[in-house]
Formats: C-alpha cells, structure tokens, sequence
C-alpha cells in the first residue's frame, strides 16, 4: 500500500482495456425487459427510471390538486422497484459515459472484502481514483437506521483502501444540489452526506432535467457538503481532501493525484 491517499500500490489492477469492459459488461447482462430500451442517451437505463419518477411525481401532484387519495395499488414509486443489478447498470453506463475505467467486485487487499467498484478518473493530467458501493434503495424514505448501516460500511471500504467511497445511486428526481443544503433540519439523505463526509463517504445522484420532449441527465458526486465532481466543472479542488482528523484537530491530506 502506498503512503499517499488515493491509491493500492496495484494501480494496475484497476485498468480495465475496452476489450475487458465489454467482457464484464456481456457476462452482467441486463433482464430482457431493460436490454429492450432504445434511446441515444448515453445512460439508456436511467433514464427509464428517471422517466418513471417523473411521471410518478406528476401523478402525486395532479391526485393531491383533485383531491383524489393516493394509495398504495394505484401509485408505486418506481424506485421501490428498483434491484440491484438495475443500479450496478446505471452505474456502468455513468461510469462508461465518462470514459473512467474500473474494476468490479475489487477485492481489498489483507481484508478478504470485495466493494463493488473501484473507479480511475482522469483528472489534471493524471488520474485519481475512488470506490464506489452500489445500493438499490438510497432514498429519503429509506430507515435511517440503514442509511447509518451503510455509513459504516463504506467508511470500513473507505479505510482500507485510502480513498473516497461513494454510495450509488441516488434516483433522484430532483436536484443533486439539494443533497448538499444543511440546517437545523434536513432531510435523511442530505444528514447521510454531510455526517458522511467526516469519514470520506460521498453519493452519487443523478437527475434530468426535462424540457417538453427534451430530456437530459446529469450527474454530480457529493461529499462533505459540496460537488466532488459534477459534468460541468468536473472534479472541485476543494473537495479532493481525505479526512485525517485526530481529536479536535481538523485535519485534510490531498487526495493523490496519480501521472
């Protein structure tokens, strides 16, 4: 393991050729219902999703202006519907679309431990890296009781490897800013990522933006309050820092820039 933040000394286990991703990608395939989808978005399966949230947020909206009561049968948040090989998907195609490369189910060295991904990101003529733990129901709705379960668990990855870790996906539907916003009161997700931000644990949101029939998603990486990384100002200097903090000490070392 090498000193600085960032990175195993096995920086070459984590490159992946093109070769090799569409290998992974074809023996992970999607269920029949997904491998359907035609769309020239480069993130096919979530924007299905996104689309049903959508739609399922309007029908909120038009059920509650008619005074209509909303139940169970009649509406079901497509999120709920969600499984993981739907979210491990979602995360390839943003991966994919970014041209990071990665490597799945990486096994942490001395721990006997796999996260779900280990991502290389190109960055300032180099290359940085981070983890990412793929859950199925990161919602606002989700028992905080497992948010904090998946706190813990990703702050263990987080350790062991020296690098950021981010939960993924949160379908949101919304803003990825407003996971960032704090005060005296916020919602659940929101806590996850500030508290989760003292122990190098981010999220991952993704959102489209909809104008009539012109749809567009966005992405945006959010750790101790602020952008990690978004689509329009990529990677924030301010935010690639691990969290090194003893006692009261406030402590941040430079997360490592590999070239």
């Amino acid at each position: 393991m090498s000193n600085h933040h960032g990175m195993p000394e096995h920086e070459q286990d984590i490159s992946l050729t093109p070769q090799e991703q569409t290998k992974i990608q074809m023996e992970r395939q999607m269920p029949e219902r997904a491998r359907t989808l035609t769309t020239s978005s480069p993130y096919p399966k979530a924007e299905l999703i996104l689309s049903q949230i959508l739609r399922y947020a309007q029908q909120k909206r038009t059920a509650r202006s008619q005074e209509t009561p909303i139940t169970q049968s009649k509406l079901i948040d497509p999120r709920s519907l969600l499984s993981e090989t739907d979210c491990s998907q979602i995360l390839r195609e943003f991966f994919q679309a970014q041209g990071w490369e990665y490597r799945e189910e990486y096994e942490i060295k001395n721990t006997g431990k796999r996260i779900d991904f280990v991502v290389k990101a190109s960055h300032d003529g180099g290359h940085i890296f981070f983890g990412v733990e793929c859950k199925k129901d990161l919602t606002n709705e989700t028992n905080i009781t497992v948010l904090a379960d998946y706190l813990e668990q990703a702050s263990a990855y987080s350790e062991a490897l020296r690098m950021p870790v981010f939960l993924a996906p949160v379908m949101n539907g919304g803003t990825a800013s407003s996971l960032s916003f704090g005060s005296h009161k916020v919602d659940a997700l929101n806590s996850l990522c500030i508290f989760g931000g003292r122990f190098n644990v981010g999220l991952i949101s993704n959102q489209m933006y909809a104008w009539g029939y012109n749809k567009e998603i966005k992405y945006c990486l959010v750790m101790r309050g602020g952008y990690f990384w978004d689509e329009i100002r990529k990677f924030n200097p301010e935010r690639l820092h691990m969290v090194c903090s003893t006692g009261s000490k406030k402590e941040r070392k430079p997360l490592k820039i590999w070239k």
